[in-house]
């Protein structure tokens, strides 16, 4: 695959993985908050992850094609290991934090305040979320087979 298309594909990925995430993210918080269920919420900040993780994704990609210049001669291609790095550190960070309010919700417990409504809308996030990967998939595995034909 040339190097050109295997970056339009990333960065077209990116952008529609940080719309759609921030999209779920929004209605997962604001589900989670009025049901007062901390794994509604905590499944939104993992969105919110998501979409930050793909923004790292989309801008290391767009500097990493980057030619080579006085400063740096051997190009910016090493920068997509950096934004690797960082993204690692993100969701490390966001699952340290959702175990902390999970133990908080155990050792705190309060009632939760949920409606059908509410769960239908979350699987409906759910549902999204797993043909969003679904076509990705997909779409990587057109993308081989089409090199090995």
């Amino acid at each position: 695959m040339k190097e050109s298309s295997r970056q339009e594909r990333i960065i077209r990925t990116s952008l529609i993985g940080i719309l759609v995430n921030l999209l779920i993210a929004a209605v997962k918080i604001v589900i989670g908050t009025l049901a007062s269920s901390i794994a509604i919420v905590s499944e939104g900040i993992n969105n919110a992850t998501d979409a930050g993780s793909s923004f790292l994704t989309y801008v290391g990609t767009k500097l990493s094609g980057k030619h080579p210049d006085e400063k740096h001669p051997f190009g910016y291609g090493r920068i997509e290991y950096l934004t690797g790095m960082v993204v690692g550190i993100l969701i490390l960070y966001a699952g340290i934090s959702m175990l902390k309010e999970s133990i908080d919700g155990i050792l705190h417990p309060s009632d939760m305040k949920v409606s059908m409504l509410m769960v239908l809308i979350v699987a409906g996030t759910a549902v999204t979320k797993f043909c969003l990967g679904k076509v990705f998939v997909f779409d990587h595995c057109k993308q081989c087979f089409h090199l090995c034909s």
